[in-house]
């Protein structure tokens, strides 16, 4: 497999925030916007609020042993970040439960959610090609994920934030009838036998779209926490919806013609948003800056949702989110 290939399909898969600049219709330059440029004045005045230090909680996240040790850190505090508040309830919660079938809320929930998703974590560095084995016992073998992309158009609306590696990896060895291995440093060979093989991929724009000096520890988690659900979504579904891939957002759109929008109520982009907005509302530190700065990711997110055409065949709104085949 050659990653130039992956890299033509990455937009199906790839988190991208038109708020961040991921998909900035500034032409992507993250140097040239702040996080939150266009937010009010008076929002802009407020001071930013103290930080407070993020205690670590356990998590069973395999990181490759090339990702930055700062980077690994920033991740496990958005893990954390699960566990440091009460879950206020209210209609984004009740939507969130019933969107991963849960009952109740709570860190462990969340976090046994997550991890039945997300595996291994790459560096942004990654470039190692996947090999293969002659496969022929893939589930549901004549239904292949749509993974067509729109990378022309998207490049000059920003970079992406991370990417579910190991479910595109996956999709197109399902597609040639291969199973693909990737050599993660410091794991070594690890077989592709599902997207639940849960591989991500950092990607730029998860450390350097919001700066730190303008919205506080907590509020990074937060936002960092929202993006690793929405890539552990993408671990979900089968046949044709195995991966949960990206649509290209409708004409008006922002983002018209990129595939950064969900044809389904139940995709990446509404999971991940409802992550960010349940922890946000139980952020008992969280400034009026940060918060202005979470409001406003979480719209964008909202507004990808339902948007868009899904896989040829699929009526549905509500994708059946069983997975395809076993890690």
């Amino acid at each position: 497999m050659q990653l130039s290939l992956l890299k033509t399909s990455v937009l199906a898969l790839a988190l991208t925030t038109l708020f961040v600049g991921c998909s900035s219709e500034s032409g992507g330059n993250s140097g040239s916007r702040s996080a939150y440029d266009g937010l009010p004045e008076e929002l802009l005045a407020k001071a930013r609020g103290e930080d407070r230090h993020i205690p670590s909680y356990s998590n069973r996240l395999r990181f490759a042993s090339d990702v930055p040790a700062d980077q690994k850190r920033a991740i496990e505090d958005a893990v954390s970040m699960l566990y440091l508040n009460t879950f206020k309830g209210g209609q984004e919660d009740d939507a969130l439960k019933y969107l991963i079938g849960k009952d109740y809320l709570s860190g462990e929930v969340l976090q046994s959610w997550l991890e039945a998703r997300a595996q291994y974590i790459l560096p942004s560095t990654f470039n190692t090609e996947p090999d293969s084995d002659r496969r022929s016992d893939f589930p549901f073998p004549t239904e292949i994920p749509d993974m067509s992309s729109s990378v022309a158009s998207a490049k000059s609306k920003g970079t992406a934030l991370m990417i579910n590696f190991g479910a595109l990896v996956y999709a197109l060895g399902k597609k040639k009838g291969v199973q693909y291995n990737v050599d993660i440093s410091g794991f070594g060979r690890v077989p592709v036998k599902s997207p639940r093989t849960g591989i991500l991929m950092i990607q730029e724009g998860l450390f350097s779209l919001l700066p730190a000096e303008h919205i506080q520890n907590s509020g990074l988690a937060i936002f960092r926490a929202g993006v690793l659900f929405h890539e552990a979504r993408h671990s979900d579904g089968r046949g044709k919806l195995a991966g949960f891939f990206h649509a290209k957002c409708p004409t008006g759109h922002s983002l018209e013609g990129v595939n950064a929008c969900d044809a389904n109520y139940n995709g990446p982009y509404a999971l991940g948003a409802l992550v960010h907005k349940a922890l946000q509302k139980a952020c008992v530190d969280c400034s009026e800056r940060s918060n202005a700065v979470l409001d406003v990711i979480y719209l964008d997110n909202m507004n990808r949702v339902n948007k868009g055409v899904g896989p040829s065949g699929v009526t549905s709104r509500l994708w059946d989110a069983s997975p395809e085949g076993s890690r």
